[in-house]
């Protein structure tokens, strides 16, 4: 009996803490991001706008444990992790398209910059026939996006290349973020709130 109550007890502790840090990451400020998607597809005449609304960050308990099934499961792993994932998020491609974003989290860059790594429960596969790039065979779609301490900058996306697990930060990201065809242009910080 107070080995049930005192599981009980840390259980509810433990759902608390939980609680908190959601909380305190939901009233943190949100974003919404417009961008303009890649040249290439915009020269052709199938370029979109796109835009990114994040309502709340993901806490640091679910960072770490997304980047834990990631590590033990790889990628395919994510899928129900991502399922079963709330929304934290949108990304809308014009009037074409709508995504929800089940994991946000932001990371400082040198210069006062920041990296955001936003995942989708779902592969985003309209650009596909915008872009012609290599297709990568995800369930679901990892957007990483730089700003630099203006709130404007770039994005790319896991279509065209693999996704890591980023030992230095701990986080789930895009591998050779440099050489990744980007994706997505113009971006820049429309609100917080």
């Amino acid at each position: 009996m107070k080995c049930h109550l005192r599981f009980r007890i840390r259980s509810s502790i433990v759902a608390l803490a939980i609680a908190a840090s959601a909380a305190a990451q939901a009233s943190d400020l949100t974003l919404r991001l417009t961008a303009s998607s890649d040249t290439l597809g915009r020269s052709a005449g199938l370029g979109r706008d796109v835009e990114i609304t994040i309502t709340r960050w993901s806490t640091e308990l679910e960072q770490l444990a997304l980047a834990g099934v990631f590590v033990k499961q790889g990628p395919w792993g994510l899928v129900d992790t991502l399922r079963k994932a709330s929304k934290v998020g949108r990304i809308k491609v014009s009037s074409v398209a709508a995504y929800d974003v089940r994991f946000a989290a932001r990371y400082a860059l040198p210069r006062q910059g920041q990296r955001l790594i936003l995942i989708t429960n779902r592969p985003m596969s309209p650009w596909v026939t915008w872009t012609q790039v290599p297709v990568s065979d995800y369930p679901f779609s990892l957007v990483e996006v730089h700003l630099d301490q203006n709130g404007t900058g770039s994005g790319k996306l896991s279509l065209a290349t693999r996704i890591i697990y980023d030992e230095e930060h701990g986080i789930v990201a895009l591998d050779r973020y440099s050489r990744t065809p980007l994706w997505i242009q113009n971006v820049r910080v429309e609100a917080r709130y």
